[in-house]
């Protein structure tokens, strides 16, 4: 199907100056990633980790747990509904003797739904460095914050996020904030350099019936020993091809290592009407 873009206004195309350099570009399509360092202030960064938490205090009806290892959670409503809501998902593990459960994830429209953040997320940084990536049509349409809290953070398998949000051709691409330093001990990315040139492996897929389905699309597997960590500081940008294998560990430190990841699509392409993620709510780049 093609998403429309449903902004509440008509905007002007916003023109910027390039933003990264001829290097930059060539490592990201070489590489299926790029680093950028200082992209966000401490206080852009602290202010988001503010706007948060109201969020995680609403006192969620469902106590639905996120976890990459089954897939459950997509078989759920409160999740399947969410593309155009602001929901909390939660750890599959809680603490030693804790009561309840700590949040995993906020999702899927703070970009749209929540004004700050929505400001953050459509910024002429952003926009200037989606066209900078060859993207024609530049839209948003999710956006997680993620927590990785101290020793319960789970880890998110080996996955391609094209899986999830699959378009012909594919176009999805992962903007990554570092909220909070992330290293290896608190469950910092990882990624296999150069794995965005092999195949969608497999597709998250909706049927009519709403049930959600994983379709495996070739038998590849990743050689997990050849990722390596992507450890950033504070306000590090971590740009991610859509076709990239990349996870991440549990966190078993005391320390969090909080993120806001927001995905984008080009408009340009067919966005898979059985994609899980229905009616999102579309945020497009390039215009103020």
């Amino acid at each position: 199907m093609k998403l429309r873009d449903l902004s509440a206004t008509k905007q002007k195309f916003f023109q910027a100056n390039q933003q990264i350099t001829i290097k930059q570009k060539a490592d990201y399509f070489r590489d299926g990633y790029l680093i950028i360092k200082d992209f966000a202030s401490s206080l852009e960064c602290l202010t988001l980790k503010q706007v948060i938490q109201p969020y995680l205090k609403q006192g969620e009806s469902e106590e639905v747990i996120f976890s990459t290892q089954d897939q459950h959670h997509c078989e759920q409503q409160y999740f399947l509904e969410s593309g155009n809501q602001i929901r909390c998902f939660y750890e599959k593990n809680t603490k030693q003797g804790a009561t309840i459960r700590e949040v995993n994830k906020v999702g899927h429209a703070l970009h749209a739904q929540d004004a700050v953040f929505k400001r953050w997320s459509t910024s002429p940084n952003i926009a200037r460095l989606a066209y900078d990536l060859e993207m024609k049509q530049p839209a948003i349409i999710q956006s997680m914050y993620i927590l990785k809290q101290p020793f319960v953070g789970g880890e998110v398998t080996c996955h391609q996020d094209a899986t999830f949000l699959h378009s012909s051709p594919i176009t999805v691409t992962g903007f990554w904030l570092a909220l909070e330093d992330a290293s290896v001990k608190n469950g910092c990315l990882y990624a296999i350099p150069g794995g965005h040139q092999s195949e969608l492996t497999q597709r998250l897929v909706c049927n009519g019936n709403r049930q959600v389905y994983m379709q495996r699309l070739v038998e590849n597997e990743w050689d997990i020993k050849e990722a390596i960590p992507l450890e950033v500081k504070q306000g590090t940008l971590i740009v991610l091809h859509g076709l990239l294998p990349h996870y991440s560990p549990v966190n078993y430190s005391a320390a969090s290592r909080h993120a806001y990841a927001i995905h984008a699509v080009d408009l340009a392409s067919q966005f898979s009407n059985d994609n899980w993620l229905q009616n999102p709510c579309i945020e497009r780049l390039g215009y103020c």
